[in-house]
């Protein structure tokens, strides 16, 4: 990319959208490169290189080779004109080493939110089952079999929004600049979220996690 301001449409990140999905949206839009996320460097500009990436893993957003936070998430929404808390579990990397056998390998994605242009970390939660929006399974595989990649590379941005295999899309054209779902068709996430927050405070391993039916459940009382 040139020039010092993103090609972006400030509002458009939903509740809980995985910075995984967010970044891809932003990076087909702008054609970024590696080199050119926001890393440790807060006060760096979009277009200047970095001299401080590291890869990262998106599920918690972990360097693989260093200490602390791979994406600044605080800069992306500095450089997106988009508030901090937009980014609220947008990964899981709050959740302690201890606590994440809550937590799967890998992404997993709804289907149906693809289609709508929306993902969410908190889909890979093992309490549930099921996508708390559309109640359809969730996938850690595309049908070609491969995993969906967590870790941040020269690769996964050269096909920003789909599939190796092509099989399966992320981040379509009707989706790129701005999700078809709304923030109320997310809200089914909410209830998650409120008691994901609480299990990371509270920090008690001690504490049983509730089935998935009980949990969602919450959200009609």
């Amino acid at each position: 990319m040139t020039g010092s301001r993103l090609t972006w449409h400030t509002g458009s990140i939903l509740p809980f959208a995985s910075l995984w999905h967010t970044l891809m949206r932003v990076a087909a839009l702008n054609s970024l490169r590696v080199h050119e996320l926001p890393d440790a460097d807060v006060h760096r500009d979009p277009g200047a290189r970095s001299t401080k990436y590291y890869r990262a893993s998106l599920l918690y957003n972990e360097s693989t080779n260093r200490q602390g936070e791979g994406i600044s998430t605080r800069a992306l929404a500095r450089w997106l004109h988009e508030p901090a808390k937009a980014f609220e579990w947008s990964h899981l990397g709050r959740i302690p080493k201890s606590l994440r056998g809550l937590v799967h390998d890998g992404f997993r994605i709804c289907p149906q939110c693809s289609k709508l242009g929306y993902h969410s970390a908190l889909m890979s939660l093992r309490l549930l089952e099921t996508c708390p929006i559309h109640g359809c399974a969730l996938l850690s595989h595309c049908h070609c079999g491969r995993p969906f990649d967590t870790r941040l590379g020269v690769s996964t941005l050269s096909r920003a929004g789909y599939c190796a295999c092509g099989q399966l899309t992320f981040v379509s054209r009707d989706t790129l600049r701005r999700p078809i779902a709304t923030p109320t068709d997310t809200q089914p996430f909410d209830a998650v979220a409120e008691w994901l927050t609480s299990f990371v405070t509270l920090s008690r391993p001690r504490i049983a996690a509730p089935s998935a039916d009980a949990l969602l459940s919450t959200q009609w009382m």
